[in-house]
């Protein structure tokens, strides 16, 4: 399920800036959750259409966790989503359940998403 798991996230961040809507939300379950953003996967995927087109983000790398995806993501306007100026990437622990994103947590530091899934940068 691992690979499948992982596919399903590369799948749903080629969607956030140049996708469907529709099919960003047939990846995301219904009751999922962007801690500290918002709730609900309606909400959880228009925040990431908005955000991904108006900061260009982009996802870099995709470390395998089982159900736990650690995503790099990078953007130009990175200072746009309060990051600090020389800030231009953040990390985000995507979990995945029956093969749909169920919450995202997002960290400043590899260091610190790494720790979260229990692995050391």
């Amino acid at each position: 399920m691992s690979d499948a798991t992982v596919e399903r996230v590369r799948q749903a961040y080629r969607l956030i800036r140049h996708g469907n809507p529709r099919d960003l939300l047939e990846l995301v379950a219904p009751d999922a959750v962007w801690e500290g953003t918002c709730e609900g996967g309606d909400e959880l995927a228009k925040m990431l259409l908005w955000r991904g087109a108006v900061h260009r983000l982009r996802a870099t790398s995709f470390v395998d966790v089982g159900d736990l995806v650690v995503v790099t993501v990078a953007g130009t306007r990175m200072s746009r989503l309060g990051a600090p100026w020389w800030a231009w990437r953040i990390f985000q622990v995507v979990t995945v359940r029956d093969g749909k994103i169920a919450r995202i947590q997002d960290f400043p530091c590899r260091a610190e998403a790494f720790a979260a899934v229990g692995l050391k940068a």
